[in-house]
């Protein structure tokens, strides 16, 4: 049973409060992003490795964390991303309606030991675009909002899918 910290009383009040739902689900729309562009990058002749496969993904007891959310076979290496299934809608990086996009978490990108080659952005709405970002561009991204503390890559880190396909085909990664 997943767990929730409650506010401590000196915290300003939410309006609610995350459940056991909450978490299925956007673990469901997470898996769901993954699956997408995992499936994608196999049909394009690449191996793909899930190492937090729903099972996993659903047991705090086995699921890796120090593992990203796929591993692509590239010219016989394992290049890592991290996925992120937005609501946002969107086709690519030109018509990405912020300035910034997050990343993830400070407090996990801090901790993190498995070096993700890219973080790809996945849009849920009709337009289904994707928006990459390699982690080499980390030392531009930006602390936005504080509770939690999330980390945001600008506009001048962002990449299309074609060009993430571009560097696989050619890897000089």
């Amino acid at each position: 049973m997943t767990s929730f910290a409650l506010p401590s009383p000196s915290s300003s009040p939410r309006l609610w409060e995350p459940t056991e739902h909450d978490f299925d689900r956007s673990l469901e729309i997470g898996l769901d992003g993954e699956r997408r562009v995992g499936l994608d990058l196999f049909e394009l002749g690449y191996w793909v490795i899930w190492p937090n496969p729903p099972h996993r993904a659903k047991d705090p007891e086995t699921f890796a964390r120090e593992k990203p959310d796929l591993i692509v076979l590239v010219g016989g290496r394992g290049i890592g991303l991290e996925i992120k299934h937005v609501k946002t809608d969107f086709s690519g990086p030109d018509d990405f309606p912020y300035k910034t996009a997050f990343v993830g978490k400070l407090s996990r990108w801090d901790k993190r030991s498995d070096d993700p080659w890219a973080v790809v952005i996945l849009s849920r709405g009709p337009k289904g675009g994707r928006l990459v970002i390699p982690v080499a561009t980390r030392g531009t991204w930006v602390v936005e909002r504080q509770s939690p503390p999330m980390l945001a890559a600008p506009r001048r880190c962002w990449r299309t899918w074609d060009w993430l396909i571009e560097r696989f085909r050619h890897p000089v990664i």
